[in-house]
């Protein structure tokens, strides 16, 4: 499970994702070995630095496989990527990476996994390819999310009219943040950790001090929120709300 929100701003686009990965425990049918459940905290980003691409990955790739490093290798091999050809060559990778996975099992009602591709100053600046035995795409020119797509995390974007009102960068990257970190609030097993990327003339990791701020703007919301909702004693309830007026 994991959690992806790309951004289109008004000057430049935001990519962020969580960092949890969960090794689910598991043991060979003849008792000889158990791997125990696990968690570590690695990228789920990959770049395609020659046609400045940013793919966010979600969902099951081989191990000796990741699929968003192949896919942005891949992009990389090209000559060209504009926006008459983005949608055949996604489609073919995709349909050729769910032939070969060991993980694939023929036609499909879900994806394989999901690949969250962000490419600035395009005609549609978010694709998401979902790889399967016939891939599917789908793009935005506002916002799109991955992974754990019902996650209610996407209040945040939908609650901010992210799809109608343009932002500038700074106040999409907050968005996105919060987006991702109330995703790991609700489904903490499978979502956690923040990884966000940043373009306005080329793609840029967020420095930790940075995501270590939107981690504390967004403690400090929850705290409100929570001292909002859930009065912490008798006389707390009986203080009427502001007026509206």
């Amino acid at each position: 499970m994991t959690f992806q929100i790309a951004i289109v701003a008004t000057d430049g686009l935001v990519l962020a994702s969580d960092t949890q990965k969960r090794v689910t425990e598991w043991q060979q049918a003849d008792g000889s070995e158990y791997i125990p459940d696990t968690i570590n905290n690695s990228s789920k980003l990959s770049l395609s630095e020659r046609h400045s691409a940013a793919i966010a990955f979600a969902g099951w790739s081989d191990v000796d496989a990741f699929a968003g490093d192949l896919l942005a290798k891949h992009l990389d091999s090209l000559p060209s990527l504009n926006d008459s050809e983005i949608g055949v060559i996604l489609k073919k990778w995709g349909d050729d990476y769910y032939s070969k996975s060991r993980l694939s099992s023929g036609a499909s009602r879900t994806s394989l996994l999901n690949l969250l591709v962000a490419r600035p100053n395009s005609k549609f600046p978010i694709i998401k390819l979902g790889v399967n035995y016939d891939s599917n795409l789908r793009d935005s020119k506002t916002y799109m999310v991955s992974g754990h797509e019902n996650n209610a995390g996407v209040f945040w974007p939908e609650y901010l009219r992210v799809h109608k009102e343009s932002r500038g960068l700074d106040d999409a990257t907050a968005i996105a943040a919060m987006t991702i970190l109330t995703a790991g609030e609700i489904n903490p097993y499978g979502i956690g950790g923040l990884e966000i990327w940043q373009f306005r003339e080329s793609w840029k990791a967020l420095p930790d001090e940075e995501i270590e701020g939107l981690v504390r703007r967004f403690k400090t919301l929850q705290q409100s929120i929570k001292k909002i909702v859930r009065p912490r004693s008798k006389r707390d309830r009986l203080i009427p709300l502001p007026s509206q007026e």
